[in-house]
Parts: structure tokens; C-alpha cells; sequence
């Protein structure tokens, strides 16, 4: 709370561009096993801020990660500027439960829904089209956000 306080005083409203890129609540657990010399790896413990930041589980399933992204996207407005826009990378798991949570904290002000394509390795045993795209959804604060057309 005290990071949130010390951000909003500084920044409200003077954020043009914001673009964060949230777990994908993917139940992953992020935690590593550190080499150290040949032969010795030692487990590396997360400290409480990498817990928050870098653990993609969420005890309470997915209401609580929404309750979480509901949170920052919150915050990420009121840092925004009245011009300022702000774009969250997200995949399959997430894009429709951002989309309805953005829809509620950014008032319905949807810019865009980009399509960002990656290779794909081709599997012979696949049962499925492979996912080959993440989503980049885009809202803006209001409708005096800034454009500039991108030519290359």
C-alpha cells in the first residue's frame, strides 16, 4: 500500500504510456534451482516482492487473480494522463477476463485488440492448431488519448 500511495502522489495523472505484460495465470511457479560450480546447485528462495511479482499461482483460483489485475489496472489508470493510453500483453488463458476487466476499470474506452504472431514449432503427435499469437489489448483514459501513426 505504501508503494501505491508514494506512485499515485507522484505520478497521477501524469503517466502517457503504460504497458504491462501481468502472469497469465498459468498456475506456473517460478522459483529456480541455481547452479554453482559443476557438480553443487543450490534452490534459490523468493524473496516477498518476487513471490508478488514473479509466481503465476493464485491460491483462490481465478477470482483472486482477477481481484489482483482489477487492482493494478486501477492504479495504472489513475496514473494515466488524460491523453494517455495503456496496453496489457496477455495470452488465450486471460484475453476475455482482461478484456471484461479493463472494459469496467477503463470505462469501456477499448482502443484495440493486437495480434502479436510468433513461430510455432510443428508438432506430428498435436491434437490442436498450435498457439502461435499472444493479445495486446489497448484502452485509453478518454477520448483525447494520443496517436501517432507508426510508418515502418
Amino acid at each position: 500500500k505504501r508503494a501505491r500511495a508514494s506512485l499515485g502522489a507522484e505520478l497521477k495523472g501524469k503517466t502517457d504510456l503504460t504497458y504491462i505484460d501481468p502472469p497469465f495465470d498459468v498456475g506456473a511457479d517460478f522459483t529456480m534451482d541455481v547452479p554453482i560450480g559443476e557438480e553443487d546447485t543450490i534452490s534459490k528462495d523468493q524473496s516477498a516482492m518476487e513471490m508478488v511479482a514473479y509466481r503465476d499461482m493464485w491460491g483462490k483460483g481465478t477470482d483472486s487473480y482477477l481481484y489482483m489485475i482489477y487492482e493494478r489496472l486501477t492504479l495504472a489508470r489513475q496514473l494515466l494522463a488524460d491523453t494517455g493510453a495503456i496496453y496489457i500483453h496477455c495470452d488465450w488463458r486471460v484475453n476475455f477476463l482482461l478484456r471484461s476487466v479493463l472494459d469496467e476499470a477503463f470505462a469501456g474506452m477499448f482502443l484495440n485488440d493486437i495480434v502479436w504472431s510468433y513461430f510455432a514449432f510443428k508438432r506430428k503427435t498435436a491434437k490442436k492448431f498450435p498457439q502461435k499469437h499472444d493479445t495486446i489489448l489497448s484502452y485509453s483514459k478518454s477520448d483525447s488519448h494520443k496517436w501517432h501513426t507508426q510508418f515502418t
